[in-house]
């Protein structure tokens, strides 16, 4: 008697569910059972810190303000978007549900067989630039993709959240779940200072060293590639400081075989690597038309959630340089493209 129907609905009301008929002496073990889930999102960041100890100056204000604007729809607990799939135990999808609620909570209350259901649930994917979903038709395969071409991908322009959970569901009983969403993208910024710089013709900036995807299934980002990540060149009203964000995937994550802290409620703190781990590109045109590269080298992991301010200085050289000893710097003055990419100013 596997035969049920369903009505959805979202934050407001209970379903209205119908399924098995509930006779006395009828075997019901193969009859369904209705699920109410109440799904919230959990943002963990260091947003807020990173920007006081940053950007605290009044010359700083300009640039702090541009970059508070630019994170506001990133670093955000808000929920546009929401893109539900269940699964029976082989993977096959019973139930794909996407609604757009724009609520930090909201829930789900559908009829789902007596079975062992997995359940994957992904927010803010629809406007969130080059990122999609991939492979979720069957369990274990679905992707958040960073697309990508000819070595360069865009940033992103949500904050991406994922959550996962293995549910129980038994017949013709109601049960009620909860399941957190968690943030799965991360933010930098580079500020750079051009009082002395003003023979420069041209600035382009790009990170890279980031996760190129990010398995639903069991949390984990996939590292196969690592293109040039473009950032937008702020609008700073004001001030000498020019300001190139992005948002992406998180880096490698490093952990000594021997640990000393194996949980901490700071969850951004972390160790140097001992090789770069991220790093960001700076092309910087010359008053005679020719182009410095300068790699800056970062050893601390970018991890979920986070942002990464890093301040350095231009020159009319176009070389730029930084105070931070941890962060390694590579200059090639007169660059020249090479077959790998091409930068236009």
């Amino acid at each position: 008697m596997k035969r049920f129907a369903r009505i959805v609905r979202f934050v407001v009301g209970v379903a209205i569910l119908s399924g098995c008929s509930y006779l006395v002496d009828e075997d019901q073990s193969d009859c369904g059972g209705s699920l109410r889930i109440d799904y919230r999102l959990r943002l963990v960041t260091n947003r807020q810190a990173e920007l006081d100890a940053m950007l605290p100056s009044e010359a700083d204000a300009p640039v702090r303000d541009a970059l508070e604007s630019y994170l506001q729809g990133v670093f955000s607990d808000v929920a546009h978007d929401a893109d539900l799939s269940f699964y029976d135990e082989d993977g096959g999808r019973l139930e794909h549900i996407v609604e757009v609620m724009d609520k930090e909570r909201f829930e789900c209350s559908l009829f789902l067989p007596a079975q062992t259901i997995l359940h994957s649930c992904i927010a803010n994917v629809a406007d969130s630039g080059p990122v999609v979903l991939e492979g979720d038709g069957t369990w274990p395969y679905g992707q958040l993709v960073q697309q990508a071409e000819d070595g360069f991908t865009d940033p992103q322009r949500t904050g991406l959240f994922a959550g996962r959970k293995v549910l129980e569901v038994r017949a013709v009983e109601d049960q009620a779940e909860e399941v957190d969403l968690f943030v799965v993208n991360s933010a930098t910024a580079l500020v750079l200072e051009t009082a002395d710089a003003a023979g420069v013709r041209g600035i382009k900036t790009y990170v890279t060293g980031f996760a190129d995807s990010f398995n639903v299934a069991d949390s984990t980002w996939n590292f196969a590639s690592a293109p040039l990540v473009r950032t937008d060149d702020l609008p700073v009203a004001s001030g000498t400081q020019r300001c190139f964000a992005s948002v992406h995937f998180p880096s490698r994550d490093y952990r000594p075989e021997t640990r000393t802290v194996t949980e901490t409620v700071e969850p951004f703190l972390s160790e140097e690597a001992p090789e770069p781990l991220w790093k960001w590109h700076v092309y910087v045109q010359t008053e005679d038309g020719s182009v410095t590269e300068t790699v800056l080298q970062i050893s601390n992991p970018l991890r979920a959630g986070q942002l990464k301010i890093l301040k350095a200085k231009v020159y009319d050289t176009g070389i730029v340089s930084v105070n931070d000893p941890t962060v390694g710097v590579s200059v090639t003055i007169d660059w020249h493209e090479g077959g790998s990419h091409e930068i236009e100013f």
